[in-house]
C-alpha cells in the first residue's frame, strides 16, 4: 500500500497562559498585581519569560515551581507578583490600564515557542486588566466664616480645612 502516513500530533500541542489581576494598596500608592501562569499544554516548558510595559517582573515566580527547578512542567501553575507606583496621572484618569505577555519554549526545543497575553480572568482572552483608581482621589476643601465684633471694628475669621478625599495629605498651607 503506497501513500503518506498520517500521524495525529494533536496530543503533543504546547500551550502557555497568563491571568493578571490588580489591587490598589491601602495607601493608594502602588498597584500590588499578581500574575498566574499555567502550562496548560501537554509539554514542559522552559525559559518562561513574564514581561510588563508597566514595571519589572521577577525572572523567578513566588511560588508554583515545585518540580524541576526552571521547568514548567505540564499542568503546573507559576505565580509572579510585581508592583507598580501609581503616578498622577493615573489618578488623573481614575484608572490604569494594562496587560503582560509570557513566553516559553518547549523543553529541549527554544524554536518552538508559545506566548500569551494576559486577561483579567479568562484564559482563552486577551485583554487589559483595569485597575479602578477611583477611591483614591485626593480632596481637600476649605470653609472660611467671619464674624463682626461688637464696635464693627474687626472681623474674627475661621478658616475650617478639611481632608475629604480618600489620601492623607501633606504640606498644606493655607
Amino acid at each position: 500500500l503506497d501513500g503518506d502516513t498520517t500521524t495525529d500530533l494533536s496530543g503533543c500541542v504546547p500551550n502557555i497562559n497568563i491571568l493578571k489581576t490588580g489591587t490598589v494598596d491601602a495607601n493608594c500608592a502602588n498597584i500590588d498585581y499578581t500574575l498566574t501562569v499555567n502550562n496548560n499544554g501537554s509539554q514542559d516548558l522552559e525559559n518562561v519569560v513574564v514581561s510588563d510595559p508597566l514595571m519589572p517582573v521577577p525572572a523567578l515566580p513566588d511560588s508554583g515551581d515545585n518540580g524541576v527547578p526552571g521547568v514548567m512542567e505540564i499542568g503546573e501553575t507559576w505565580v509572579f507578583t510585581a508592583s507598580y507606583a501609581i503616578t498622577a496621572l493615573d489618578l488623573t484618569n481614575g484608572q490604569v490600564d494594562n496587560r503582560a505577555t509570557v513566553d516559553a519554549n518547549v523543553l529541549g526545543l527554544p524554536a518552538v515557542i508559545v506566548t500569551d497575553e494576559s486577561h483579567p480572568s479568562d484564559t482563552t482572552l486577551d485583554g487589559d486588566t483595569t485597575t479602578d483608581l477611583s477611591g483614591c482621589v485626593p480632596n481637600i476643601n476649605i470653609l472660611k466664616t467671619g464674624t463682626v465684633d461688637a464696635n464693627c471694628a474687626n472681623i474674627d475669621y475661621t478658616l475650617t480645612v478639611n481632608n475629604n478625599g480618600s489620601q492623607d495629605l501633606e504640606n498644606v498651607v493655607v
